[in-house]
């Protein structure tokens, strides 16, 4: 994560497929801050949001208007 911290990455996710856990991290100024609500979270880079199930993460690309 240092290196994407480092070279100014703008958001950064951690998916693990066997706990069904999500992490993600944006930019604030100068470094990556975790994000609090991961669930239905929008990317405003991406213009994807991720949703978390009991069994798997479905991720949706949102038309923007």
């Amino acid at each position: 994560m240092l290196f994407y911290q480092r070279h100014g990455v703008e958001e950064y996710y951690i998916y693990n497929p066997d706990t069904i856990e999500l992490t993600g991290f944006i930019r604030e100024q100068e470094w990556l801050e975790e994000i609090e609500e991961i669930n239905n979270w929008v990317s405003p880079r991406l213009g994807i949001s991720f949703e978390l199930k009991s069994d798997n993460l479905e991720i949706y690309y949102n038309l923007l208007s």
